[in-house]
């Protein structure tokens, strides 16, 4: 059938797709022996899936097959059937052969009289091809033969010799071009078939040579002619193709292409052509990629563009063609991309070498590291690449030559050292029982900038040394704990202290910044920022040896006292190993971290060296290290363990394993085996981060729990077969825990400072369940200090009162407060005692609004007692005043209102001015009228200042409008309401008669007013505003705004709000520890005082000494500065 040899055809030259194929036959399968190929044929033009002149040509080729092997056209009288045959009007356009309908012709026959003619048989006919068709050479289909009656003048004989003579002429040229045609027609079907099986054998070389035979047989004009000429370029390009120069191809293909993209037969072949494009491209992609010289790689890379450029070309590939081929071309785009960095890769390489070897020759490592690493940062793969690592092992050669001998040897003292204070007295509160066992166990902790010493048995507090603020160095315990080593952070010095009494037993001063310290068996190794490693005597603080690394270091170095070995990380890249008994330079390793990644000591471990580095913000890298049995040949043992968190506490060695804790709460517990043949170091157990953002974590470990401090202490259990880490217990969630917590057989100790407060609580709990065996609170900010009967009250900001008397002035110590009302109560600080009389004052709660301390000497109990003040929604704002029977309270909503100070119940109808209900408003210092104390003084942001009579109602007598809003902070001096205003280079000062309010001096200072005013009062009554100004002035005015003096402040930072008035002298509070005495005729400085410990408060006058309110709860008894 010969719609299915049309499909046939379609399917072996590959004109359409597998998909279309399958539906055609589908479709002819249906459709029967009806559907004719002519059909099919318009069908598929109709579709836009064949051209015109494909159709036709394809059709040409079936229908001259009707013909072969001598079948005989059949005569029909009746009818002629044209959708078999194209009649004889029909040329090459398509359009004859499908819109072509059957003719009906009707034969009549005709009569002879005379003569009757002889029938002419008919000849069997051949299709022509359709080149022929094309050149006006078709042949017509023969007619039936009809009879006709001769002329009747003509004579029978004449007609017979005419008609026979031309019948017979005609059948000859009939019958011998028909021959002629089908042994022509035969012959180069069959040389282009056999040329074609050559050609999808993919036999190219012989099917070349006969596309070439073909050509020289049939010449470039016939019906297969363009077919050949294609083919013979697509053979020249498939045998280039695969020869071994992958660019062949490439070559070939640019020659060959422009002369056959016109040919017609072009169609036929455009998907084989652009599958063999797209394989020219990956040869060459692939040869570029296994080519090991970057400018071979280069030429291919160039070539492979040329390819692109023939791929791009749509005469060569449509873009339908690369829709279906779009895999392999994003294969190829992503191996060309590859090239490109590897050539990339290469030439930073090289140039990278060349930089190197330079730095390297004059010495300078550093500059060679940075240049690797930031070659590493764009290629990673280059870690391992020999030229780098040739370098690096050289690099590390010269740094390990730049280790020396330093002959600069800190030396040790014994003297003690000067306070500052003459006796101090540190306020505690202790509740609970003893834990039998613990009697000479001592717990040390760092808290703020002191180091405070604990007895582990009952938790009272045995000593307290102050050190200094800044890093958090952790007491070293030494000689299980019976002694302690401190870092100084404010002299740089490290001290040896006796346990039981905090009694110095040496100190060396290193006279330059240093890291945290650690203690080997006989010696202490102190890392200091500028590079230097000293090695101390922990018996006598003598020096060792000291020895100056070549880089600076920021982390403390590891021991190992057996192999007497130290291991030193630099600040980056390098590892150094030293004689711990010398401190020669052994061995210097390439670890390869950045500037300060190391936070912890190297721990050395059954021959191998584990160095964790903080290798980003939210994880670390356990690095794993071999070494010899010297500890020394330092060699990378195994891939490195990645943890979640950053790991800046050191890990915990039991046995043969290691514990790792990081600040996100993960904990991973590594255990070695020394007899195994591969890796030794195996992850057996782990617990999960439990933190989202970096917390101090802490751990204590026993032998299958270990106990984790962050924001609250939980307990858990090292399951080491199930490889779990299983949590047990957590308490005091919320809490912040502070210093390394410590676990005994028969107690946990842990420290903490109370949510919502700055006080510490000490606890000694029982381990197993966490029940409190004993807690001492320490370090709560005192904020008030009093005379009483007894001897001294001392107020702290966590609400407690405590006694000072004869006893804790002898042991520098009390053992709890005489009342303490905030004692279960968090979010406290009671500040900024308001004076109600001569012996009553009032504490407000700075973190919880509303709350207040009561404080009444006068009373047998509950001299300190909390109350709450009935305030609905608005806060105070500001500091409140006695004023009018009441407590006197200006509010963020605009109103100012009058409390009952003993109750906390509102006390007559409130003052409140006209203002925008959704603003807040903050209001100046209320300041007493001076001769009135039931009148107020007070001003807003709102640019008012207010004249008040206090009382059962809030009454404004007057007020007045301000150019600008005061600061904040006002006083009355001599009747002048004074405040600072700013301006828009310097502050002013402002003075307002308190009469009429107005304005009676506006003064422009010299700067920014950072301190005051501030009242100062002479003993013979005088007064003046002091203000400090930014560039460190202390300037005293009068009420009429005239400056008394000026003084440069002898030292830095601000005092407390008070000024205190003794013997002739103002005597100024630094919150950074100095106490300051002022003349106040001159303004002169009459004395300083450098307590060097934190301040909270001012102090007390006793005779010629002052009590000063310490903020980490220590009361200090100093002389007046100025006095001996």
């Amino acid at each position: 059938m010969l719609a299915n040899e049309l499909i046939d055809r379609l399917e072996r030259r590959g004109l359409l797709d597998q998909e279309i194929i399958e539906a055609l036959r589908e479709q002819l399968t249906e459709g029967g022996a009806r559907v004719t190929p002519e059909a099919v044929a318009k069908l598929l033009v109709d579709n836009g899936q064949l051209t015109r002149f494909q159709a036709t040509k394809l059709i040409g080729e079936l229908r001259s097959s009707d013909y072969d092997d001598g079948d005989v056209v059949e005569v029909v009288e009746a009818e002629d059937d044209l959708t078999a045959m194209p009649g004889e009007d029909d040329g090459i356009l398509v359009d004859d052969v499908f819109d072509a309908e059957p003719i009906m012709v009707d034969a009549e026959p005709v009569e002879v009289e005379a003569v009757e003619a002889v029938p002419v048989e008919a000849v069997p006919v051949e299709a022509v091809p359709v080149d022929a068709v094309a050149n006006g050479d078709r042949p017509q289909r023969k007619k039936p033969p009809v009879r006709v009656k001769p002329p009747e003048h003509k004579s029978v004989w004449d007609s017979f010799k005419i008609y026979g003579y031309l019948g017979i002429i005609g059948f000859l040229i009939i019958a011998g071009y028909g021959f002629y045609w089908i042994l022509t027609k035969a012959n180069i079907d069959d040389v282009i078939e056999a040329a074609n099986k050559q050609y999808d054998a993919q036999s190219y070389q012989p099917a070349q040579d006969a596309y070439i035979s073909f050509l020289a047989q049939f010449g470039q004009e016939s019906q297969y002619s363009s077919e050949a000429r294609v083919k013979i370029a697509m053979c020249e390009i498939y045998r280039s193709a695969d020869m071994t120069d992958t660019t062949k191809g490439l070559d070939k293909a640019k020659e060959v292409l422009p002369r056959i993209v016109d040919e017609e037969a072009m169609n036929g072949e455009r998907g084989n052509l652009a599958a063999l494009l797209v394989d020219i491209a990956e040869n060459i992609a692939e040869e570029a990629s296994k080519a090991t010289e970057t400018t071979e790689k280069q030429r291919l890379l160039d070539r492979l563009d040329e390819q692109w450029t023939l791929i791009d070309n749509p005469n060569y590939m449509m873009s339908s063609m690369k829709t279906t081929l779009e895999g392999r071309l994003l294969e190829v785009t992503e191996a060309r991309n590859r090239v490109k960095r590897d050539i990339d890769r290469n030439i930073r390489l090289d140039k990278t070498e060349a930089t190197m070897k330079e730095a390297l020759a004059s010495k300078n490592t550093k500059e060679a590291y940075d240049l690797r690493k930031s070659l590493l940062r764009d290629f990673p793969e280059l870690a391992v690449d020999p030229r780098l690592t040739v370098l690096i092992e050289e690099a590390s050669s010269i740094q390990q030559t730049l280790v020396v001998p330093d002959k600069d040897q800190p030396e040790p003292n014994t003297a003690p050292i000067d306070e500052g204070a003459l006796k101090s007295i540190v306020l505690t509160t202790r509740e609970g029982n003893s834990v039998a066992g613990l009697e000479d166990e001592i717990y040390y902790l760092r808290a703020g900038g002191s180091v405070l010493a604990f007895s582990a048995y009952d938790g009272r507090l045995l000593w307290r040394k102050f050190t200094g603020y800044g890093e958090d160095h952790t007491p070293i315990r030494l000689d299980d704990g019976m002694s302690v080593l401190l870092s100084d952070l404010t002299t740089n010095e490290v001290r040896n202290c006796r346990g039981s009494d905090g009694e110095l037993q040496w100190r060396n001063e290193i006279g330059e910044r240093f890291v945290e310290p650690v203690a080997g068996k006989d010696s202490i190794l102190i890392s200091t920022y500028a590079g230097k490693l000293i090695s101390l005597d922990v018996e006598t603080g003598d020096p060792n040896w000291v020895t100056k690394m070549p880089q600076s270091i920021s982390t403390a170095a590891g021991i190992d006292d057996k192999l007497r070995r130290v291991y030193l990380p630099g600040d980056h890249s390098n590892l150094y190993v030293l004689d711990s008994r010398t401190g020669k330079s052994l061995e210097s390793f390439y670890v390869g971290h950045e500037d300060g990644t190391i936070a912890v000591a190297p721990v050395s471990l059954l021959g191998h060296l584990f160095v964790i580095e903080n290798a980003g913000a939210d994880y670390a890298n356990v690095h794993v290290l071999r070494m010899n049995d010297q500890g020394g040949d330092l060699k990378v043992a195994q891939q490195s363990f990645r943890l979640t968190g950053n790991v800046i506490v050191p890990p915990v060695i039991q046995q043969r394993r290691m514990i790792v804790l990081t600040d996100r709460g993960q904990v991973a517990v590594y255990d070695i085996e020394p007899t195994a043949e591969g890796e030794q170091v195996s992850l057996i157990a782990q617990q999960v981060a439990s933190y989202d953002t970096p917390t101090l974590t802490r751990m204590a470990v026993g032998r299958s729990q270990m106990w984790i401090t962050g924001t609250r202490v939980g307990r858990y259990e090292l399951q080491i077969n199930t490889g779990r880490v299983v949590y047990d217990w957590g308490k005091e969630e919320g809490d912040s825990f502070i210093g390394q917590p410590l676990a005994f057989e028969d107690a946990l100790i842990h420290a903490r400072r109370l949510r919502g407060t700055s006080a510490i609580r000490v606890t000694g709990a029982e381990p197993k369940t966490g029940r409190e065996l004993w807690r001492t609170d320490v370090g709560t900010p005192i904020s008030m200090l009093e005379k009483n009967a007894a001897g001294f009250h001392a107020v702290t900001s966590q609400g407690a009162l405590f006694q000072l008397d004869r006893e804790s002035l002898a042991s520098g110590s009390t053992q709890g407060p005489i009342e303490n009302p905030g004692a279960n109560s968090i979010s406290m600080k009671f500040t900024q005692p308001i004076s109600v009389d001569d012996v009553r004052r009032i504490l407000l709660n700075e973190s919880q609004p509303g709350e207040a301390m009561l404080y009444d000497p006068t009373r047998r109990k509950e001299k300190l007692r909390k109350i709450t003040y009935r305030l609905t929604g608005p806060k105070p704002t500001g500091v409140g005043i006695f004023s009018g029977g009441g407590l006197f309270l200006p509010l963020d909503s605009g109103r100012v209102v009058l409390m009952n100070w003993e109750t906390g119940a509102p006390k007559g109808a409130p003052f409140q001015p006209a203002s925008d209900p959704t603003s807040k408003v903050t209001w100046t210092t209320p300041v007493p009228f001076s001769t009135d104390p039931d009148q107020v003084l007070i001003a807003d942001s709102r640019k008012k200042l207010y004249r008040l009579r206090v009382g059962d109602q809030i009454r404004e007598l007057s007020s007045v409008d301000l150019v600008s809003p005061f600061l904040g902070k006002t006083i009355g001096v001599g009747g002048v309401f004074i405040g600072g205003v700013n301006g828009p280079a310097a502050d002013f000062l402002v003075g307002h008669d308190e009469e009429g309010l107005d304005e009676k001096f506006k003064k422009l200072l010299d700067g920014r007013i950072e301190w005051g005013p501030s009242l100062a009062k002479t003993e013979n009554g005088d007064e003046l505003a002091l203000v400090i100004t930014n560039d460190s002035v202390l300037r005293g005015f009068t009420s009429e705004g005239d400056q008394a003096f000026q003084t440069p402040m002898p030292k830095k930072g601000l005092p407390i709000d008070q000024v205190v008035s003794i013997q002739g002298r103002w005597v100024l509070t630094g919150a950074d520890g100095w106490l300051v005495a002022i003349d106040p005729s001159s303004g002169g400085v009459l004395g300083t005082t450098e307590l060097g410990q934190p301040l909270s408060a001012s102090p007390l006058p006793v005779g010629n000494r002052l009590l000063v309110p310490g903020a980490e709860g220590v009361v200090y008894i100093t002389n007046i500065p100025g006095e001996n």
